[in-house]
């Protein structure tokens, strides 16, 4: 059981023991599903952003996040919860996923999906669209996430039918 604000959003860990989620107000956490004990992090970044946790990687070691800000998202980092450590990774873009190799992520902008390798810290741009058109996102799915992303268009049929 968790004090304060709502939870806004989570995502469990690779085993599904745990539970890491976001809340308002710049206080994230992790739930120990097992013990039912609540470990609040300290926050990571100033007051007018907070930080929503997206992904775990695959081998537990790291969480990966976006801060945002009044302005919308305002960059993705890694969270460590063995030494409580977070790591900023770019100053834009938003729901960062983790591939299976717990090395690389996926991020998207707005108009771009991103690459970005945590060993070299290499940022490279894989798809871009028009501004606003592509959303990345991810569920569980059995033992392993699936990623999927969606492009939005503007365009539309209309039809027109007499109910009788």
């Amino acid at each position: 059981r968790t004090t304060g604000p709502p939870p806004l959003g989570g995502v469990w860990s690779e085993t599904g023991a745990q539970a890491a989620f976001s809340r308002g107000g710049d206080v994230p956490g992790i739930l120990n599903l097992a013990t039912g004990e609540t470990k609040l992090l300290t926050p990571r970044t100033g007051q007018d952003t907070w930080m929503a946790f997206t992904s775990w990687s695959p081998d537990g070691k790291k969480i990966a996040f976006h801060t945002i800000g009044a302005k919308g998202p305002a960059g993705v980092g890694i969270y460590y919860p063995q030494d409580g450590s977070a790591v900023p990774l770019t100053s834009q873009g938003a729901a960062p996923v983790w591939l299976s190799d717990s090395r690389r992520l996926l991020y998207e902008t707005g108009f771009e999906l991103h690459l970005f390798d945590s060993v070299t810290r290499s940022d490279r741009v894989i798809l871009r669209t028009e501004p606003y058109t592509i959303e990345l996102g991810h569920r569980s799915g059995g033992v392993r996430d699936w990623i999927y992303l969606s492009l939005l268009s503007t365009e539309a049929d209309i039809w027109t039918f007499d109910i009788k």
